[in-house]
């Protein structure tokens, strides 16, 4: 999200340097070629302070479009999420294997980061991470798998989907065999902005995750981001 955030906001500051650039070249060509009149009138502007306003109103301009709220599509909204205990590298590997094998079932695929790939990401520490894509150019996704921040607990999301049916099969399809292998799989709570709570802010029971009532003030208007 950050990153596309500088980039829009670079983007920003080369648009604004442009066009104050070519304004400030029509002007002066205004002022030296131009009929009389407007020649009289462009003169009597004060360049030297109308261009950085012009930048600046630019600038502005941009950077309050890149931060505009935007509400996020309902087809990737969480719609269910699992904590599933992988603890080591054979789980880990099982657990991917289930996920390939019914994702191929109904013509989808997963893509999941190697282990130098997680080791080489020395900010964010995962021992999973992966994807389960519609399209074979990852149109959609439709599941993604975690671990960070909680170390041999993977969190597996489902979204909504841009066609609910086939994402509330194949969650259906995939949770019952992965329940099967893994029997102390937990339901995690979703919030209503679709995120999930710190694994800090939950308290686990017999039946699942819950959110600490100590912690819904922080979830009351915008979830934590994950």
């Amino acid at each position: 999200m950050f990153d596309g955030l500088i980039v829009w906001l670079g983007y920003v500051f080369v648009g604004a340097f442009g066009l104050t650039f070519v304004c400030g070249l029509l002007l002066a060509a205004g002022r030296r070629w131009g009929p009389p009149n407007l020649r009289a009138r462009l003169k009597s502007l004060p360049l030297g302070c109308a261009l950085p306003v012009l930048f600046l109103l630019v600038v502005i301009v941009g950077v309050g479009w890149a931060l505009r709220p935007v509400e996020q599509p309902q087809s990737i909204k969480t719609v269910a999420a699992y904590s599933v205990p992988l603890a080591s590298e054979k789980d880990r590997d099982n657990f991917l294997a289930v996920l390939r094998t019914v994702a191929k079932q109904q013509g989808m695929h997963v893509d999941a980061a190697t282990r130098q790939e997680l080791e080489a990401m020395s900010n964010t520490p995962m021992t999973i991470h992966a994807g389960v894509w519609r399209g074979e150019n990852d149109e959609e996704m439709l599941a993604s798998v975690m671990d960070l921040d909680h170390l041999g607990q993977a969190w597996i999301m489902f979204s909504k989907g841009e066609n609910p049916q086939i994402n509330s099969l194949f969650r259906e399809r995939v949770m019952r065999e992965i329940v099967r292998r893994w029997p102390d799989t937990l339901s995690l709570p979703i919030m209503p902005t679709g995120a999930i709570p710190n694994p800090g802010d939950m308290i686990r029971t017999p039946h699942g995750y819950i959110l600490n009532p100590a912690a819904a003030s922080k979830y009351a208007s915008e979830g934590p981001k994950m």
